[in-house]
């Protein structure tokens, strides 16, 4: 309260009494609201007592109320009474208070007002997203205008009302972005959303979270963090679409046997294809389209359940990048096409797996979509961002003990990010945010040769996305753009960074090696920075997909973590006799356990790579997904060359989530005969996904020094896969299924991952 109050002068007092006259004229029905905020606001500083304003009212009024203590006052007055209480206080006003502070507090009340009539008309299932959208940017106006401090923000139940009505209804995303996401934030949502015409479903949970990512982000010490120009298709568009093209019967398709799974979506994806779009979400795609021009885009999944807690759908759902050029109606076809396939991808087998390892498949899937601007610009005939890639706050790759799990994980690529964070043949620079010029390559000859050999773009001439060798993309981008993510070859065998800018060497001698940008520190430290800011926001790990182009830094995608962090580390016993080891590693372990394992399944690089057609490694990957249905109810670990589930058929078993995710562990072997070393799959969408399911990865280099890989055991014991999947009988060449209690003699396996000491055994021991 104040000491010493002081009154207004008489100028003053005429100023601020006009003042305040002039809002009461313009909002009449803001009257008793303000008056009674200015009372309170009086009583609270000092100025005047409520019960004094009421004793004034009452003699200037002359009110005939009793005096019987026993008896209790109207709680209603007379309209008359009432003005005479706000005359008062308005005189008071003019008294004590500036026209600055009656702005503060006639906008405040409005604020108020209308916060509270937008939260009522949010919480109201039957409204249109229209008419709330319109309240939104009416709010946002009233706001706006508030003086001296800037856009006020409201009351929090209006922003999570608004938040459960239009981003998301998770309680644990609520409760996060209540703190960051504001009014004004969303109304921005509200100006690009498209819907059904009622509008009462969400942009899901992938938009949910790059909006949060975004929102805590904004004030970075570095720099703001951008977010790319995005269409918001909600959820209820999906429905829509389905019911228009009688396609609700499929809702208990995910209850069927994988198998059936497997083999219905091909059919599902083509009539997803072929169905038609209700008019008014194309109309409204169509005016995006023509507002945005001829603008490369990507068309991205946003389901509901998609980046939340616990289940993060990393690489689940896919994305598809669209030309968009031609005409209009050529481009709105080839959006449609986009979006219809995302639609179908609710019925892959490998989100219905998923669902079932999550124990969410009873949740009704809701599928949202977002539509954006790729990153980047236009280099010669490519669109591309410099680079891009995932930066993880916990780090579980640490091959030397001056990396910490805290200090976070940077996986990054020239060009867009597909490259960093799907299983392709070729390699990501893996930076640890706290050393980020530490390798584990030491030679100029292995850095070169892990180093990045094609770049992930839109191809403007061609009108399509596709991987482009990086020397071809070098010769088209500009000396400053590409300066700090290359080196130069020199004659005697080394690499050298190039001298500031000048980088003027033939682009088939430059190599991509980041090392310009993680030298001087300032980006490393950004990352790290950033994601502290996010851990601590989400209360937990995150993983933040990013693009970076021409000194902006942009949010693509944020989630909650899957961790290893409750797995500790398994000492590997001495004294083990050496006809009892299976197989060992001493090279980007993590730590945690398997004990009593009840089977191995393995695919030798060598059988595989004799394989002479692409239908027969097909074969394998189709056997292995059977082979893993069969054994859901058993321990069993899983070993197979180079990538699982790389793109490239010759570098590993083409498998998705739903062929491995009964897996206990899964191994990847690279053999040094086949001429290649498989990229630990360490950051990886696939790598989350085998965090998040519990399954050990690991791997293995059977041809180094020092290893064990147990050729009797594994290669000769003797071959269960007929009796477990008898249809893949004729398999058996390629795929060995070894059932450890016949081949172990009654002695059970277990694998010891100790990754504080980097070893790896598998052995087998008594009972």
């Amino acid at each position: 309260m104040s000491d010493t109050p002081k009154r207004a002068s008489e100028h003053n007092r005429d100023t601020t009494l006009q003042h305040l006259k002039g809002y009461l004229e313009a909002y009449p029905g803001l009257g008793g609201r303000v008056c009674r905020v200015l009372l309170l606001y009086l009583h609270r500083q000092g100025y005047v007592r409520i019960d004094d304003i009421y004793r004034q009212a009452e003699r200037a009024e002359e009110w005939n109320n009793p005096t019987d203590p026993n008896r209790p006052s109207a709680r209603l007055w007379a309209a008359a009474e009432k003005e005479s209480i706000n005359r008062i206080v308005i005189n008071l006003a003019a008294d004590w208070l500036t026209p600055d502070q009656v702005d503060e507090i006639v906008w405040d009340a409005h604020r108020r007002d209308e916060a509270k009539s937008l939260e009522t008309l949010a919480r109201m299932p039957d409204v249109s997203l229209d008419l709330i959208g319109d309240k939104v940017n009416q709010y946002a106006a009233i706001a706006g205008r508030r003086s001296g401090k800037g856009p006020a923000e409201a009351t929090e139940g209006t922003r999570v009302a608004l938040l459960r009505r239009i981003i998301s209804d998770r309680v644990d995303y609520i409760s996060v972005a209540k703190h960051h996401l504001r009014i004004r934030d969303i109304a921005r949502v509200f100006e690009r959303v498209v819907s059904t015409e009622r509008g009462n479903g969400t942009v899901g949970g992938k938009a949910a979270g790059m909006l949060l990512a975004w929102a805590v982000l904004r004030d970075e010490a570095q720099g703001p963090v951008r977010l790319p120009d995005t269409i918001y298709v909600l959820t209820d568009a999906y429905q829509e679409f389905k019911e228009i093209n009688g396609l609700r019967h499929l809702e208990d398709h995910k209850y069927l046997p994988i198998e059936k799974v497997r083999k219905d979506f091909p059919a599902i994806s083509e009539v997803f294809r072929n169905a038609e779009f209700p008019q008014r979400i194309a109309d409204l795609l169509a005016a995006e389209l023509d507002r945005w021009g001829e603008v490369p885009l990507v068309v991205r999944s946003s389901s509901v359940l998609e980046d939340s807690f616990g289940a993060a759908f990393s690489g689940i759902y896919k994305s598809f990048f669209v030309a968009n050029t031609g005409p209009l109606e050529k481009r709105l076809e080839a959006l449609l096409g986009a979006i219809a396939e995302i639609y179908s991808g609710v019925f892959h087998p490998d989100a219905i797996s998923y669902r079932r390892a999550h124990r969410i498949i009873d949740s009704d899937e809701q599928m949202g979509v977002m539509v954006q601007k790729v990153v980047g610009r236009k280099h010669g005939g490519f669109h591309l961002p410099q680079f891009a890639g995932v930066a993880f706050s916990r780090n579980d790759y640490r091959w030397s003990r001056r990396i910490q799990r805290e200090d976070g994980l940077l996986r990054v690529v020239m060009g867009l990010g597909t490259r960093a964070v799907d299983r392709v043949d070729d390699y990501a620079r893996m930076v640890p945010l706290k050393a980020p010029t530490l390798r584990p390559e030491t030679t100029p000859e292995e850095i070169e040769r892990i180093s990045q050999k094609r770049v992930d773009l839109v191809d403007l001439d061609a009108q399509q996305f596709r991987a482009v060798g990086v020397s071809e993309v070098l010769a088209a981008m500009s000396a400053e753009d590409i300066a700090d993510m290359v080196s130069v070859r020199q004659p005697d065998g080394n690499l050298a960074m190039p001298v500031g800018t000048h980088v003027t060497a033939d682009p088939k001698d430059l190599c991509i090696t980041f090392d310009r940008l993680l030298r001087n520190g300032e980006f490393p430290a950004r990352m790290s920075a950033i994601l502290k800011k996010l851990e601590h926001a989400y209360r937990c790990p995150i993983d933040l997909e990013f693009a970076y182009d021409d000194g902006h830094l942009y949010a693509l995608q944020c989630r909650p973590l899957g961790s290893d962090q409750h797995r500790v580390a398994a000492p590997v016993p001495t004294g083990i006799p050496e006809a009892d080891k299976v197989f060992s590693a001493t090279k980007h372990i993590n730590s945690g356990s398997l004990e009593a394992i009840d089977y191995v399944v393995l695919v030798d690089p060598r059988d595989y790579g004799a394989l002479q057609t692409v239908e027969r490694k097909l074969d394998v990957a189709r056997t292995i997904g059977r082979v893993n249905d069969a054994l859901s109810e058993k321990s069993f670990v899983l070993m197979g060359p180079g990538r699982w589930g790389s793109q490239n058929i010759n570098l590993g078993i083409q498998i998705s989530y739903a062929d491995i995710c009964h897996a206990s562990a899964l191994v990847e072997i690279a053999r040094t005969e086949q001429g290649y070393t498989p990229e630990p799959s360490f950051g990886t969408h696939f790598f989350q996904d085998l965090v998040e399911a519990g399954i050990l990865y690991l791997p293995l280099y059977p041809d180094q020094g020092g290893v064990v890989y147990n050729e009797a055991f594994l290669n000769r014991s003797r071959n269960h896969l007929g009796r477990i999947s008898p249809r893949d009988a004729q398999m058996e060449g390629v795929v060995r299924v070894i059932h450890v209690g016949d081949a172990g003699g009654g002695r059970r396996l277990d694998l010891l991952m100790d990754g504080e000491e980097q070893e790896a055994l598998c052995y087998l021991t008594a009972r």
